[in-house]
């Protein structure tokens, strides 16, 4: 049997789970935003819970990105069945939202730094696991 894909381990965590937080790195730039929020938008059309977040507020000339002002800022921590993070090469880059997402049954961490450390349970960078 062979392993499975990576892009089928998010599927199947997905199909599982009912509670998604979806984060990115301090002050966030466009490809942060724009990542958070097409995955927002994708869980949320599967009838998915979703909560975004950041540590910083998005910048002003950004906002246009966000009419239905799905992102926030840091929440009070609770639990999620599953947590993506988004274009943050290391964990230490979320800043205060890393307490907000303590509590998650799947990390997934998807990025295209070079630099990134790998530290979700399902990790995509530049397209590999």
């Amino acid at each position: 049997m062979r392993p499975l894909k990576i892009i089928d381990r998010i599927i199947r965590t997905v199909n599982k789970g009912i509670t998604f937080a979806i984060g990115g790195h301090m002050r966030p730039d466009g490809d942060c935003i724009g990542s958070e929020l097409a995955i927002a938008y994708a869980l949320r059309d599967l009838g998915k819970k979703v909560t975004v977040f950041n540590q910083d507020e998005m910048p002003d000339k950004l906002a246009f990105l966000d009419p239905k002002k799905l992102l926030r800022g840091p929440q009070k921590p609770r639990a999620f069945d599953c947590v993506f993070v988004t274009d943050c090469a290391n964990h230490e880059r979320l800043g205060t939202i890393r307490e907000s997402l303590a509590r998650h049954g799947t990390l997934i961490n998807i990025d295209h730094h070079n630099s990134n450390t790998r530290y979700g349970d399902i990790n995509w960078v530049d397209g590999k696991s």
